[in-house]
């Protein structure tokens, strides 16, 4: 398997074979070192959307261990050879969203869903959001899913200063507000996460919550947009009753 992955030079280096020889820590970590594809594990910052942590071959070596314990020795290697052989790194951004049930899946724009909340995969991340806002007797009714892609070595940089710019291909507060407008209720966005592949070696997980009390979006109304409401509240009662069939009361 080893011998045909253009890894390195010599793709059937010793270091490829002592991974699948079940080593221990200090040598997995050595064996690291002899693989110049993993360098960005050398104390390099990964950033992903939300986080950045510092990166070390322990990191790496933690992770493909964990993974081993998981789906065995041979199949954590082949995660990590996707990794090595990958230019992009797939991943998809997940929002929470209160007051909007959904029956089925709704694609809104290329690569970008609603989906019913009891249809998102069960990830740690979404179990621990779901357990969270159910303490706090909020109920997430359906989640936004953008599926995204970015080149790898977006996702790495040896200092806070590289910090880069993800593309996340949608933006909440707009999308609920369009939602927002057919009613019956205004859904509220109460936390939002990404799920990256099973082979992308990473250092935990991370949330970022926003929910119903979140200021971050006030930024103040000039006063055309407050004469607005009133020409702008019947057309958007007339869209909710439509929706929900009751006769509009502009007729």
């Amino acid at each position: 398997m080893l011998a045909r992955m253009p890894l390195s030079d010599d793709p059937g280096s010793n270091a490829w074979k002592r991974l699948h020889e079940e080593p221990d820590f200090a040598e997995l970590l050595e064996s690291f070192r002899e693989i110049p594809e993993l360098g960005v594990f050398n104390g390099q910052l990964q950033f992903v959307p939300g986080q950045a942590s510092r990166m070390k071959y322990e990191t790496l070596g933690t992770w493909l261990l964990e993974r081993a314990r998981e789906i065995g020795s041979t199949e954590a290697v082949n995660d990590l050879s996707k990794f090595i052989e990958a230019n992009e790194i797939p991943f998809q951004r997940f929002s929470a969203v209160e007051g909007l049930r959904l029956q089925r899946q709704c694609n809104v724009q290329p690569g970008v869903r609603l989906l019913p909340w009891t249809d998102v995969n069960q990830t740690k991340s979404m179990r621990y959001i779901d357990e969270f806002w159910h303490r706090q007797f909020r109920f997430p009714t359906a989640a936004v899913v953008g599926d995204l892609k970015e080149p790898k070595k977006l996702f790495f940089a040896p200092d806070s200063d590289s910090n880069p710019i993800f593309d996340l291909g949608f933006d909440d507060p707009e999308l609920i507000l369009c939602a927002g407008l057919f009613g019956p209720a205004a859904p509220v966005v109460l936390a939002s996460w990404v799920e990256f592949p099973t082979w992308f070696p990473r250092s935990g997980v991370s949330w970022s919550f926003t929910g119903p009390t979140d200021s971050s979006q006030d930024r103040g109304w000039p006063e055309k947009r407050l004469r607005g409401i009133s020409t702008t509240l019947p057309e958007t009662k007339n869209l909710t009753d439509a929706r929900t069939g009751t006769p509009s009361r502009a007729a």
